[in-house]
């Protein structure tokens, strides 16, 4: 089976041609995902949502929706789903394929531990345009992969297992950034305080 038969697949805003004019006033102001966004550990880092100012409305398909899953289409092609209120409501740019789940039979962590396998992301490599670092792929692509639907229960364990090792990951990385910020500043503050006893 396709991944196009059980999900939904576009790709974002184009957002150039919907960006309203430098020094417009516009009352359609969204808050954007950019590609610093995702995370390469795979999740989103929403303190680097910007600001888009459109020319009109933009269409709900365009935003995040709980459930959704997002990939991007460049390298290194990561994934992530949509599973918290606080990541619903954002656009989406061209950068991202959204992937939107129309079958009750299929949950959507399963889809994101499918796109997360390893011979998932070797058929990704092999299909994508231009070089290794700078290569892309078309969300037709994504949507063209062959997956094996496992009944629900199944789905759930895999899909499951792979939130918690997501979690876990997260917590590891920040706290691994948290602890390399301290000791850089305890360092400078050892070294400011010999730096006075000479």
């Amino acid at each position: 089976m396709r991944l196009c038969d059980i999900v939904t697949v576009r790709t974002g805003a184009v957002t150039g041609r919907k960006k309203a004019e430098e020094g417009h006033n516009t009352s359609f102001r969204y808050h954007m995902l950019n590609l610093r966004c995702l995370a390469p550990e795979g999740y989103l880092d929403l303190k680097y949502v910007e600001v888009y100012p459109a020319r009109e409305e933009l269409k709900s398909e365009l935003f995040t929706h709980k459930g959704d899953i997002l990939i991007r289409l460049s390298f290194p092609y990561t994934s992530v789903l949509i599973d918290d209120e606080k990541t619903c409501g954002l656009l989406v740019p061209s950068h991202f394929a959204i992937l939107r789940v129309n079958d009750e039979k299929i949950l959507p962590e399963y889809i994101l531990w499918f796109l997360r396998r390893e011979s998932t992301y070797q058929q990704i490599l092999q299909n994508s345009s231009g070089s290794t670092a700078f290569g892309t792929i078309s969300s037709g692509f994504i949507g063209s992969l062959n997956i094996q639907v496992f009944p629900i229960d199944k789905q759930k364990a895999l899909g499951q297992l792979l939130l918690l090792s997501n979690k876990e990951q997260e917590l590891l990385y920040r706290l691994a950034k948290e602890k390399a910020l301290l000791y850089k500043e305890s360092l400078n503050i050892i070294y400011d305080k010999f730096k006075g006893d000479n």
